[in-house]
């Protein structure tokens, strides 16, 4: 329901700040938050749309056969992903993601291009439940 990506838009925009918390320290990282909120946010979130763009690559990697991925780490998540979604789909969610971060650094509303960006990832998701998934 458009409910949950609304809820979900708000949700990446909490992340963001609890990420500028937490990748930051410090009084002067708190007074720029209070000073400059929206600039703040944007960076942060263009931040963790960055890393989520990273792990669609390498889910896509994953998906195509090869084995060597950036966020080793995360290897299990990023094949349980390429599995859920294929290669098609995370290509086409990995290139929203890119064009959201710009989005996000330009002067997109920036609360409105979270909520569509998560509407993308939803309807990704509800499309491979449907066994829609080319891999």
């Amino acid at each position: 329901p458009p409910i949950y990506v609304l809820a979900a838009g708000e949700e990446l925009l909490r992340l963001a700040e609890r990420w500028w918390r937490a990748t930051r320290e410090g009084e002067a990282a708190e007074e720029v938050l209070r000073r400059s909120r929206d600039r703040v946010l944007r960076i942060a979130a263009a931040e963790l749309v960055d890393m989520i763009a990273g792990l669609l690559r390498d889910a896509m990697v994953l998906a195509a056969g090869a084995q060597r991925i950036a966020n080793e780490d995360k290897r299990e998540f990023c094949w349980e992903l390429a599995q859920l979604l294929g290669i098609a789909s995370l290509r086409e969610l990995a290139d929203r993601a890119s064009r959201l971060q710009r989005e996000i650094l330009g002067n997109a509303n920036l609360r409105l291009a979270c909520e569509v960006f998560m509407l993308d990832l939803m309807a990704a998701a509800r499309r491979a439940r449907r066994g829609r998934v080319v891999v």
